[in-house]
């Protein structure tokens, strides 16, 4: 949490009144109940923190998925994952296009890396253009 900060990021029900939210993993027609009776079975090990490294998870989507286990990574959401990896590598400069995921310039700020935006037109469908790679050099 960004204790505070505004927090662009959607799923804030508490703060604003939301009726469809695209920016968080909400479901507008509630919780399906095969993930109720999962939850409600869980609640015996609440006692427990969950495994750090998500082993079963982790096992699962590699079959699922038929790669090597080290292919896959899990964490609490795309935020968690975009900060811990900004963290690790701790980049100096970057170029982020806009409009984005408004996470990856704030993981990459708090890293210490200093951030140029380079605005995408919806004239030009949002795409890149040759003008991005002149931003690269700048």
């Amino acid at each position: 949490m960004l204790y505070h900060t505004q927090n662009p990021h959607g799923g804030d029900l508490y703060g604003a009144s939301v009726d469809l939210d695209f920016s968080a993993n909400t479901n507008p027609l509630g919780t399906p109940p095969a993930v109720r009776r999962a939850a409600a079975e869980a609640v015996k090990e609440i006692c427990q923190y969950p495994d750090p490294y998500c082993r079963k998870l982790v096992a699962a989507i590699a079959v699922f998925e038929h790669v090597p286990r080290d292919f896959v990574l899990c964490g609490g959401g795309a935020a968690e994952l975009i900060f811990s990896y900004c963290g690790a590598k701790k980049p100096r400069r970057a170029l982020a296009p806009a409009p984005t995921f408004s996470e990856y310039a704030a993981a990459l700020t708090q890293a210490g890396c200093q951030v140029e935006r380079h605005i995408l037109l919806p004239g030009k469908d949002f795409a890149l253009g040759e003008d991005y790679l002149a931003a690269l050099e700048g």
